[in-house]
């Protein structure tokens, strides 16, 4: 159609042909936008996932130390706390 459109010089086939590859170029650029965007998204969510169970495997039997501040004054209990264990990494 569209190359017989040029060889009968028809200046309304023309716009119609024109108006109809614009719209099928369109349509294409955003069926590929649009899957493109999915799979990063996919990506994304499957990494989070595998992380948060990777995570999840490796810390489930490891023990961690709890601060428990017992006062109004828990930057002096903190510093109480860490400052002996700093001193003992430095010096």
């Amino acid at each position: 159609m569209s190359f017989q459109v040029l060889g009968l010089k028809d200046l309304d086939g023309f716009w119609d042909v024109t108006r109809d590859s614009f719209a099928l170029i369109g349509g294409i650029c955003l069926v590929k936008t649009a899957r493109v965007f999915a799979q990063k998204t996919l990506v994304v969510a499957w990494r989070r996932q595998v992380t948060r169970q990777m995570h999840g495997a490796y810390f489930v039997n490891l023990r961690f130390y709890r601060l428990n501040n017992l006062g109004e004054n828990k930057t002096a209990l903190l510093k109480l706390m860490i400052l002996p264990e700093c001193k003992k990494k430095i010096f």
